[in-house]
């Protein structure tokens, strides 16, 4: 049985499979696709600043990770925190998240100097993950 929380996540596309079997509008396709996205991007803000407090923060940016490709922009403006924590942990995070984080490879580069060690060794190990190893 679902949670409740877990119904918040499946309904959008139980709706969206729904529609495109009976047919509807492409305007009440469009309101539900942003009732989606709305609820996704009030989570991950919940999630930030749940982060922020420094509760469960190894768990709080596994849940962002499974987010994916919706996270990224809160994701990556956390690589610049003052916090060497903040700033190893979320490389990590973007790590988890494969291939989709390939776009963050531009703002994992600086992490590489990063004044602490594990945040190079995290940032590193990210570099090493998202990289393309297809022979040339």
């Amino acid at each position: 049985m679902l949670s409740p929380k877990s119904w918040l996540k499946v309904l959008p596309v139980v709706l969206l499979s729904c529609v495109q079997v009976v047919g509807i509008s492409e305007e009440a396709r469009s309101q539900i696709i942003v009732q989606q996205s709305s609820h996704q991007s009030q989570e991950i803000d919940q999630l930030i600043k749940k982060f922020r407090t420094r509760k469960n923060r190894k768990e709080t940016l596994e849940s962002l990770a499974k987010i994916g490709e919706p996270a990224i922009p809160k994701l990556i403006s956390l690589l610049k925190d003052q916090n060497k924590e903040v700033r190893s942990l979320t490389a990590s995070a973007l790590g988890r998240m494969g291939k989709s984080a390939k776009s963050t490879i531009p703002y994992l580069i600086p992490l590489l100097q990063d004044e602490d060690f594990a945040v190079q060794s995290s940032a590193a190990e990210v570099l090493e993950k998202l990289g393309d190893r297809s022979p040339k």
